[in-house]
């Protein structure tokens, strides 16, 4: 291995050497592609492929070969024997061919692979011989038969692989495989040799030169290569076309049997002037396709009892037409009829069948088809059921005119129309005419037609006028084969008058019906939006009943109840559309007036308020007299987010009371901090016995200790 490795790094060119194994990879991968291409073809084609596959990797071998041979530098110039040259690329070619075809003719890729290596061997040999030097050559037998041993199962190997594993990994690991067999042979068989200087040799002068040789090498192998590539090629893509003319003619043979079987369909055919019949389709019938099809008696045999007497006439009338030349009066025949299987099953068919006229317009066969409707007609009857007896309204219509094309019972009682009237009206007539354009735009665009989905909640009128709410789902069907839309209703009116109710509850007080704070806060949010947006300016009115609780005391609940539903009306009663009045609960309500210029209007609103409240109630034929304080905070000026003005706006309601009630009070920005002082100071302890609290300096109070 130290001479073999000493022989490659110091005895060669290894740009060469990098050159010479590029050829020789690239003619392994094209014969081993062109060699697997020969054992997939027919046998007729298979022997020219083994040629080129065989002639490109002995040109390949060759040419490594003698590129190799210039990349060795033995210290003095040499030179080739242009005979013995020819006749090394001659042994190369044939040798592997040989081999080759060994390996396909016989099956014996083992023998066909060691013909190969040898071939190599000899090739390698030969043009060793050819080289003319001023020097004595001296052979290591031992390395020459390891040499031709590398060569031989390397290739052995390689064959055995491309023939047994001919998939894309298979052929690289035979590539390999012969790349090693070719630079095993050539390295190893170089170690062997010693080329020993010798003046007294004479190199003859009709002697190739390197440079020719090289460019005779450098044609050669391109040309080859170029060759076997394009027979690569040509050939995938002559094979490919004959695949595809294969398929298409099997695809087209098997085209009329697979469309029978799927559409559950057959056909017949009877030659009019021989009586021969022809028809495919067995399967429906439930007859095994294996055996011959029944014809004549025995084909009658096969339909229903009931329907066989009106099928033998119709088709004899069809034969005595055509023979007669009356193609007018019955040029097509069309029947449908039941048929018994062997096992019982009886099953519905559709048949029609034509006359076909020769070139004198002679009638001279006719073809029919027929169609196993069973469960066609087993799906409309069973549609017609569920339509007819369905609790649900249901209607069938056209979507390019809107006319009803059926109505089930249920859309009749519901609607109030009896049926005849019912498919006089189109659906534009059952919807109000606000919606109309709405319902012509959503039939012909809305993607829910097809998915079967919920469309929407449209309003409907009934025969008397009485509007209602349905909810629709829509579904494309086929009605007297013609698109239709299938519409279900669902009648929602009395459940979404419930939701609207319980929408109601849960923004408004139960007792006076007012908006309330949650619905207010929401509004607030609304205008506050607008303040920051536009500059606008809003009030936020807190209000606070005078003696109530009084009043709610002494006359009982019930009384206090009836007082509060007649506040309400009277505050209702001082505000204009755009304001909102709203009852957070006890004898508290609020106000909210927008669209202020300043705020005079608010104090001017908050005075008419104050006054209206204290007026004379009739509450159980007792007049009772209350009063009413109200805090008044302003947007941006008091705040712009709406806890902060209902904060404000109760702190300046505080300070009304205060100031003795029935008043109004504007918020200040001193009512903040004295709310917060208060309220800090009744979050103190109490003081314990013995001590009181009086005024102080700092923190305006200080403890003291009473004198005894």
């Amino acid at each position: 291995m130290l001479r073999v490795y000493t022989c490659l790094t110091e005895q060669h060119d290894l740009r060469l050497v990098f050159l010479a194994g590029l050829i020789c990879i690239a003619a392994c991968l094209i014969s081993m592609n062109l060699f697997v291409r020969a054992n997939d073809t027919e046998r007729t084609r298979s022997l020219s492929w083994l040629f080129v596959a065989a002639t490109v990797f002995g040109a390949g071998v060759w040419a490594t070969h003698f590129i190799s041979e210039l990349a060795y530098e033995p210290g003095f110039a040499i030179s080739y024997d242009a005979g013995l040259t020819a006749l090394s690329l001659v042994a190369a070619i044939g040798t592997v061919w040989l081999g080759m075809f060994v390996a396909y003719r016989f099956a014996a890729p083992v023998l066909g692979g060691a013909m190969i290596g040898a071939g190599i061997a000899a090739m390698h040999y030969t043009g060793m011989a050819a080289l003319r030097a001023p020097a004595q050559l001296h052979w290591d037998a031992g390395y020459v038969l390891v040499s031709i041993a590398i060569a031989m199962t390397f290739s052995a190997a390689a064959i055995s692989v491309s023939s047994s594993r001919p998939a894309l990994w298979g052929r690289l690991l035979a590539v390999v495989l012969l790349v090693l067999a070719i630079v095993g042979l050539h390295f190893t068989a170089m170690a062997a040799v010693t080329l020993v200087p010798d003046p007294l040799i004479a190199v003859p002068v009709h002697a190739v030169a390197p440079t020719v040789l090289a460019i005779l090498i450098a044609t050669v192998t391109a040309l080859i290569a170029g060759l076997g590539l394009l027979g690569l090629i040509v050939d995938k893509h002559l094979a490919s076309r004959a695949a595809r003319e294969a398929e298409r003619l099997r695809r087209s043979e098997d085209h009329l049997a697979r469309a029978q079987r799927i559409a559950h369909t057959g056909s017949i055919e009877q030659d009019l002037r021989t009586g021969a019949i022809e028809w495919f389709g067995e399967t429906i019938f439930g007859l095994d396709p294996n055996l011959a099809a029944p014809v004549g008696e025995a084909f009658l045999a096969l339909l229903h009892p009931d329907d066989r007497a009106a099928s033998e006439p119709t088709q004899w009338l069809a034969h005595q037409a055509a023979a007669a030349g009356q193609l007018s009066d019955m040029p097509r025949v069309t029947l449908g009829f039941r048929i018994v299987q062997p096992g019982g099953a009886v099953r519905w068919l559709h048949h029609e069948s034509e006359l076909v006229l020769d070139q004198r317009g002679a009638a001279v066969r006719w073809i029919g088809t027929y169609r196993d409707v069973t469960e066609a007609l087993e799906a409309k009857e069973s549609f017609r059921l569920l339509f007819e007896g369905n609790p649900t309204p249901m209607w069938l219509f056209d979507p390019e005119n809107m006319k009803f094309l059926a109505v089930n019972e249920a859309a009749v009682g519901h609607y109030g129309y009896d049926r005849e009237s019912f498919l006089k009206l189109t659906l534009l007539d059952i919807v109000p005419e606000r919606d109309r354009g709405a319902l012509e735009q959503a039939i012909r665009t809305a993607p829910y037609l097809n998915s079967g989905g919920p469309s929407h909640v449209w309003q409907h009128v009934k025969a008397d006028g009485t509007e209602i709410d349905v909810f629709t789902y829509w579904r494309i069907a086929m009605f007297c084969d013609r698109p239709a839309h299938l519409v279900s209703v669902t009648d929602v009116t009395a459940r979404r008058q419930a939701e609207a109710r319980i929408a109601h509850m849960a923004h408004h007080d139960a007792l006076t019906d007012l908006p309330n704070r949650v619905l207010f806060c929401g509004r607030l949010d609304e205008a506050l939006l607008r303040v920051r947006r536009y500059a606008e300016k809003l009030a936020v009115l807190y209000l606070d009943l005078d003696q109530f609780k009084t009043a709610n005391d002494t006359l009982g609940h019930p009384a206090g109840d009836k007082l509060l539903v007649a506040v309400a009306e009277r505050l209702s009663t001082c505000l204009r559309d755009c304001d909102m009045v709203a009852r957070f609960g006890g004898d508290e309500f609020a106000v909210l007036q927008v669209g202020l210029a300043g705020p005079p209007e608010a104090g001017i609103l908050a005075e008419r308020i104050v006054t209206l409240l204290s007026e004379p109630y009739d509450i159980d034929g007792q007049q009772v007299v209350i009063g009413a304080s109200v805090g008044i905070a302003l947007a941006p000026a008091d705040g712009e987010i709406a806890d902060q003005l209902l904060r404000n706006a109760d702190m300046a309601l505080y300070r009304a009371k205060e100031d003795g009630r029935r008043t109004f009070c504007f918020f200040q920005p001193g009512m903040d901090a004295r709310f917060r002082y208060r309220h800090a100071l009744s979050r103190k302890p109490a003081p314990r016995r013995g001590i009181r609290l009086t005024p102080g300096d700092r923190a305006g109070w200080r403890l003291t200790r009473p004198t005894t």
